[in-house]
């Protein structure tokens, strides 16, 4: 079947940089009986029917049990998608707890000054990590001429962004 949209393996057709560490170093901290705990048949069969890559399983800062299906292993760098969502709200709850960031419900526009006009001036950190900026985005990942697919295959994310009206 030939390719119908984004993949999460697009790394080859977007330009990108590989950084060169000094010494590598293993950042997640494995429990001493990693992979030793196992998933249920039923849980398997449904990872495998969301066709599935990769399943880490966490508790803490430790990695309990991680598991690689198809050509992915641990090394495999692919597209994440949303998952940089969770990331950045991650990230927004360490600015908040280190004082960059009042809280959930400052308006974006303390931030982006682009958002203290047309509307966007009550938009907070808050809608937009729960995708609810009341922005007139076209989610479709089946047309070519979506927000999503220029945001994806575009070269100007934030015209498109700063393009979009407020709809409600």
């Amino acid at each position: 079947m030939a390719k119908q949209g984004p993949s999460i393996y697009d790394l080859e057709i977007f330009p990108y940089s590989t950084l060169k560490a000094k010494e590598v170093q293993s950042f997640i901290p494995y429990h001493k009986n990693v992979n030793t705990y196992y998933i249920s048949d039923k849980q398997r069969e449904l990872l495998e029917s969301l066709d599935t890559k990769a399943f880490l399983v966490f508790k803490g800062k430790t990695l309990m049990y991680e598991e690689y299906w198809g050509e992915h292993d641990a090394t495999t760098v692919s597209n994440s998608f949303s998952v940089a969502k969770t990331v950045v709200a991650i990230l927004i709850g360490i600015a908040i707890e280190d004082g960059y960031i009042k809280d959930l419900d400052e308006p974006v526009a303390n931030y982006l000054p682009e958002f203290k006009h047309k509307g966007r001036e009550t938009i907070t950190i808050r809608d937009l990590l729960a995708m609810a900026s009341g922005l007139d985005w076209s989610e479709s990942s089946k047309d070519p001429l979506s927000n999503n697919a220029e945001s994806y295959y575009g070269s100007d994310l934030k015209r498109l962004v700063m393009n979009q009206k407020r709809i409600t």
